[in-house]
């Protein structure tokens, strides 16, 4: 794992593993939430929607951080002239991590919200 972080560039990787932790703690504070009972109140809708939007915002990251990567990438290739089409593909391959895993912090995000929604809905 941290392999594949240090690969898909530390900085851009650990902006989307931040934003994957915030969605855990926030998942936790409202798991905690309902368990002890606490009434639904304008904070859960708060805390809901911070999860589903900062999944977002990781998903989005990921593509962006690819976007970024790629352009580089494709300059360094310019200014090279000459280089191997290995080389190029191994290129292409990694700048798709950064992709990978904000589209999975979204995807386990979106997870976590659906779950806690059908909670909430039971509880009505």
């Amino acid at each position: 794992m941290l392999d594949f972080l240090v690969t898909g560039n530390t900085l851009r990787m650990s902006v989307i593993l931040t934003i994957g932790v915030i969605i855990l703690v926030v998942s936790i504070i409202e798991v905690v939430r309902r368990i002890t009972k606490q009434d639904y109140t304008l904070l859960d809708d708060r805390l809901m929607l911070s999860i589903k939007a900062l999944g977002g915002i990781a998903g989005i990251a990921g593509v962006f951080f690819q976007t970024q990567g790629l352009y580089q990438a494709y300059q360094a290739i310019l200014e090279a002239a000459d280089i191997s089409p290995i080389i190029l593909i191994k290129g292409v391959f990694v700048s798709f991590y950064t992709t990978f895993f904000g589209l999975g912090v979204f995807l386990v995000s979106y997870i976590i919200w659906y779950l806690l929604k059908l909670t909430r809905m039971r509880k009505s």
